[in-house]
């Protein structure tokens, strides 16, 4: 699985020994909290306002592009996206998999199962009715 970490930037000239030591613990630390996070994950916390999809049995990528883009042919822009998570085979997503689509995507919330009937109070028969 592939580790987010921070791009190497231009070194700063520090007069305080403890100024560059701490700059690099807080590196080291971003990079810490990146290990095991998916791809899906770190684009979500690049790229806050995109829509993420959780893959549902029975899903292709092709039903997923219709459910949220409209157009079942948009689903290599999906693939193009997650391809750190899907892998080279667009046939090999799984259940439970979260994948981030593209910018203009629509996810409806899912479809909650019946509810039942509401039931009023009862009122107990009284004692010696």
């Amino acid at each position: 699985m592939a580790q987010l970490t921070q791009a190497p930037s231009a070194q700063t000239t520090s007069t305080s020994p403890t100024t560059g030591a701490a700059a690099r613990g807080a590196t080291a630390g971003l990079t810490g909290q990146a290990r095991g996070m998916s791809f899906a994950d770190g684009e979500a916390l690049l790229n806050p306002g995109r829509e993420r999809y959780t893959v549902r049995p029975g899903d292709t990528l092709g039903v997923i592009a219709k459910r949220t883009l409209g157009n079942a042919g948009r689903w290599q822009e999906i693939h193009q996206l997650n391809l750190e998570t899907i892998g080279p085979n667009p046939d090999r997503i799984r259940p439970g998999q979260v994948l981030v689509l593209p910018a203009d995507a629509q996810v409806a919330a899912p479809a909650s199962a019946p509810q039942a009937p509401a039931v009023g109070p009862t009122s107990a028969p009284k004692p010696g009715a």
